[in-house]
């Protein structure tokens, strides 16, 4: 994530965008050569009294019959018979009572929906006026192959090809002749609109170049032209932002259309948005449209290039979701997005040319632009697919659409790349029909072809430590999904994995999850097999699996069923922090479901809790609010049994914050964090965060986990401590991280911020100068320690007791004392516990003189590290000694920092001739800068007020002459007993002193 920012979902409400390119639009003119698993709530939170509200829903239908019989009983507001849906109007409370008609597959909220365009990511590398930077149209038509299927003397002259955009250039000389007159604007005030604008003229343009990539005929320009250069274009214009009515509308006539003997062959949607757990009302409609022999090409996304990005309703498992590669049609671009979907399923399925795009425009009858963006590559393969169906309707080959994209898959090249970010990779239209004209036939004379994943080469699922336990999905793709028998894992990866042979999709595209369950002891080295999957007819396909066990001694519970934050999985943002916890051998295992029990934890050295507890408005605008995975009473008290016995328990999240367009609390119920939390002395605030970008948090207090850190990426609240608990980070002065230990050598760690550990801030992408990888580090050794050290110290006045346990109790301990005096030497030593029972010491250690002592206790896997400062002095001004820039007036400065040489500065307050000076406010200390046009006088007074963490105080005047006085003299003392003086040298025309008054 780069500079992330705040994603409010609510479930109800899905935003579809249309991806357009953004950046330079290259023109050229016709002499110019251019270049879910569902989780139900548990526990209720309500923000506000619950209000009953009127809604618009979608009803989607299984039969025909059952839609029939409830308009015939219901006021509906639109009826979409073919595909089975209507759009009533109800109460929020009636939601439930939908649900159970019978009949009913599902039912959406639209209410408030609406479908908004915008502009994809640009790289101005790819958008340059030159041949070679260029992927040209025709190009990508060889990269595809389909001008093998040109010369066969087929481009599309039997297709009906129908693009869902924003229009298209009526008189570009490209479409001539082949825009139906059926082509159709869906902006009418019927579907949700203002106005009613019957034109299908394109406005924007993104519309006009999809068109062009998937069936200009490059008459303009014939660099340009498109794939199906014959294909009849059907245009279904949208205006942004768009009411749901208007796609529903829009996919409506399709089915349609071909009731009435139009038949519409292929479909593209150049948009997408956010994907969600579970169906949306996208994805259904494209499911009906797959069902009605209707193939449709959806863009996979721009969201880069981390997992968990690829978009809906591309994410719908029949639709063809399409990535981008780079011009040459080599390798993943770099916006393109990236699998799985949010239930996990496998996606994108193809790719194609993406990058530097030229397609017609609509500033003329002879426009060509450039664009970018899977918005590209989608129109590539729908056109693709246009001209193999004409093919096979030439050579009167049956065909289905998922018969269509089985072929196109089992002739793609993956180029080596895993299968979440290219699918099959980028096909070659020539040999899948060489594939279709080669296959067996069923009893139906229907051609039989089955693609599967051709290897688990997702490189996370490759090396597992002992331990592992998570599930993938992998998938098969056939033209005969009824007939396909249960597929079959054998080998010795049987031994650490196990299928579910039932699918989570169907009927063409089948994903099924696989299950890794590594034992401890499992031995450590290669385990191979493979999942086949065959047809009645004998057509098999195999997924090769090999998986290395590595040594594995520590397992981690990642607790993904309570947060519906789709970037926890494993493969999502903690991506980098879980691999390199897994190189040390820790097994992250994520748990997606059931109930966390005592037996459960058992099996486990830490659980760990990413972004729990979502606050979330299901039926939106309702401000009734339920808590996302919220916990049982029963699993509480196994959670804190579990801490209380040893275990170790981790928590990150952001906080609570408030959404700025409707004022709802979302984020995490702190509410609920506090309740497990209670016991270990660490309450998080509930009170709002707001961040425009992450900043970096302190260290606070000397610990295990702060040991040579320097400083932390904080986004989010923060948190207070009282008893046991230590304080280990602070963002102005309020605290951020936290952690506590028992008698039993149970540990608990919260952190305020998830910065620190994703995808950026592990490798300190966000800021300089942090250590954020250092801070994870040693937070996971001191919660998975085996021979741990709990100590606890109590200070009166200058003596610290110490009262420390081991555990287990014939843990070896070695104890040493450093001391760093006020001029930084360092005089370390070892020091002899006294032994008060089995397993625990005492130790008492005197401070006597001023200075830093720190008490190291040692095992064999774990420290104890307290610090202990005596500091009897006041904090003290600094002068950089000289104006920066030497003797010019222009840009010359003196830089001051108030600082103490033991503890924090605190409380400071600075004026010049009285006026306050503004302060640069740090952790320890405070600076501020000097110009010469701030010596309003001859003899500037400087006045410095600060307080230490002991007390002492500093306040006292210090003198900046604007001419140098004959000789130094000492200022007279001020009310504060401070008598000594300071002087640096200054060069400002003259010389100029600077009397600093220091306490004796």
């Amino acid at each position: 994530m780069n500079r992330r920012k705040i994603m409010y979902v609510f479930s109800t409400i899905t935003i579809l965008l249309i991806l357009l390119q953004s950046g330079s639009i290259i023109h050229a003119n016709t002499e110019q050569v251019s270049s879910e698993v569902s989780i139900e709530p548990r526990e209720v939170e309500i923000q506000q009294p619950f209000v009953d509200s009127m809604r618009k829903y979608l009803i989607h239908f299984s039969n025909p019959e059952a839609l029939e019989n409830f308009v015939s009983q219901h006021d509906v507001k639109r009826v979409y018979p073919y595909l089975k849906m209507v759009i009533v109007e109800d109460m929020l409370s009636e939601k439930d009572n939908l649900k159970s008609i019978d009949g009913v597959k599902n039912v959406f909220d639209l209410t408030d929906t609406k479908y908004t365009q915008i502009k994809q990511p640009e790289d101005p590398v790819y958008l340059v006026s030159n041949a070679e930077k260029i992927k040209l149209t025709k190009q990508t038509a060889d990269i595809l192959n389909v001008s093998f299927l040109w010369d066969l003397g087929y481009k599309g002259s039997s297709i009906i090809a129908y693009d869902i955009d924003s229009g298209i250039n009526t008189q570009h000389v490209d479409f001539q002749g082949r825009i139906m007159e059926e082509s159709k604007s869906f902006i009418t005030k019927e579907n949700g609109y203002d106005i009613n604008d019957p034109s299908i003229e394109d406005e924007n343009g993104h519309g006009t170049h999809t068109a062009g990539i998937m069936a200009g005929a490059g008459v303009g320009n014939a660099e340009y032209i498109g794939m199906a250069p014959e294909a009849k274009i059907l245009v279904g214009r949208l205006g942004s932002p768009a009411p749901p009515e208007a796609f529903i509308a829009a996919f409506e006539y399709a089915l349609e259309l071909k009731e009435n003997g139009t038949i519409v062959n292929v479909i593209n949607l150049s948009w997408g948005g956010t994907d969600t757990e579970g169906q949306d009302a996208e994805e259904a409609m494209i499911r009906e449209l797959y069902l009605n022999n209707i193939l449709v090409a959806v863009a996979a996304g721009n969201s880069g290039t981390n997992y968990y990005t690829v978009e809906s309703p591309g994410a719908e498992a029949q639709s063809i979701s399409v990535a981008a590669t780079k011009q040459t049609g080599q390798g993943q671009a770099y916006f393109s997005s990236v699998g799985p979907t949010a239930d996990g399923y496998v996606k994108p399925d193809l790719a194609a040319p993406g990058m530097g795009i030229m397609s017609c425009g609509i500033a003329s009858s002879t426009d060509y632009v450039s664009m970018q963006g899977t918005s590209m590559s989608t129109p590539a393969i729908t056109g693709a697919a246009a001209v193999l169906i004409d093919v096979l309707k030439g050579l009167s080959i049956p065909y289905d659409a998922g018969m269509i994209k089985t072929a196109m898959m089992l002739s793609a090249d993956d180029q080596g790349l895993d299968y979440l970010k290219f699918g099959a990779g980028v096909p070659d239209l020539g040999k899948a029909l060489d594939l279709i004209k080669a296959a067996p036939k069923n009893d139906s004379g229907f051609p039989v072809l089955l693609w599967a994943i051709p290897e688990l080469d997702v490189p996370f699922y490759q090396e597992i430590n002992q331990g592992f336990y998570a599930s993938i999905y992998v998938k098969s793709v056939s033209s005969t999904p009824w007939e396909d028998k249960t597929p079959v894992l054998s080998g010795t990866i049987t031994q650490i994995a196990t299928l579910n042979t039932t699918p989570a999709t169907d009927p063409w595209d089948k994903n099924y999850e696989l299950i890794f369950d590594v034992p401890l002891d499992a031995a450590v080295g290669d385990y191979e097999g493979k999942i086949t999957f065959e047809t009645a007819k004998g057509v098999t396909a195999e997924t090769i699996i090999k998986v290395k066990v590595v040594p594995g001694e520590k397992r981690i519970l990642l607790a993904k069923m309570h947060t519906n934050w789709g970037m926890d999985h494993l493969l999502g943002q903690y991506i980098y922090f879980i691999e390199d916890l897994n190189s040390k051998g820790i097994a992250v295992n994520e748990i997606t479901k059931g109930e966390i029990t005592s037996e459960l934890l058992a099996d486990y050295d830490a659980i760990w809790f990413a972004d729990p507890f979502n606050t979330i408005y299901p039926n939106f605008p309702s401000t009734k609010a339920q808590t996302y995975g919220a916990l049982t009473a029963d699993e509480i008290t196994a959670i804190q049994d579990y801490v209380a016995n040893g275990g170790s328990l981790f928590i990150d999240l952001l906080g609570a914050s408030k959404d700025p367009d409707y004022g709802l609390v979302i984020g995490n119920n702190v509410t609920m964090v506090n309740k497990l939390i209670e016991p270990y002395d660490i309450q998080v605030d509930e009170g709002f965060y707001s961040f425009e970008e992450p900043l970096t948090a302190n260290v606070k207090n000397l610990h295990r986990i702060t040991e040579n850190v320097a400083k932390v990426d904080h986004y989010g609240t923060s948190l207070t401590t009282t008893g046991k608990a230590v304080e280990l980070l602070e963002f102005e002065g309020e605290a951020t991280a936290a952690a506590f230990e028992n008698e039993n050598g149970g540990r608990v760690v919260v952190c305020t911020t998830n910065f620190f550990i994703d995808t950026e801030g592990f490798v300190e992408n966000y800021n300089d100068g942090t250590t954020n990888a250092v801070f994870a580090d040693n937070l996971i050794k001191w919660l998975l320690a085996d021979n741990k050290v709990v100590v606890y110290a109590t200070r009166a006045d200058n003596k610290v007791d110490f009262d420390i346990t081991a555990i287990p109790a014939s843990t070896s301990l070695s104890a040493s004392v450093t001391y760093v005096d006020v001029n930084g030497t360092e005089t370390k030593t070892d020091v002899t516990l006294t032994s008060t029972g089995t397993g625990t010491y005492s130790y008492s250690m005197t401070l006597e003189e001023d200075g830093k002592y720190t008490f190291t206790i040692l095992t064999t896997d774990d420290k104890y590290i307290g610090q202990f400062i005596l500091d009897s002095t006041p904090p003290i001004l600094i002068g950089s000694g000289g104006w920066t820039n030497g003797s010019a007036m222009t840009g010359a400065y003196i830089d001051f920092t108030v600082k103490d040489e033991l503890s924090s500065a605190n409380n400071i307050s600075v004026t010049l001739n009285g006026e306050e000076v503004q302060l640069s406010v740090g952790a320890k200390s405070a600076s501020f800068r000097i110009y010469p046009y701030h010596l309003t006088q001859e003899k500037n007074i400087i006045h410095v007020y600060a307080v230490d963490d002991f007390g002492n105080v500093l306040d006292a005047d210090y003198i900046l002459y604007k001419t140098a006085p004959t000789e130094p003299t000492e200022t007279e003392p001020t009310k504060t007993p401070y008598t000594s003086i300071f002087v640096g040298l200054v060069t400002l025309m003259s010389l100029v002193y600077i009397l600093r008054k220091r306490q004796f």
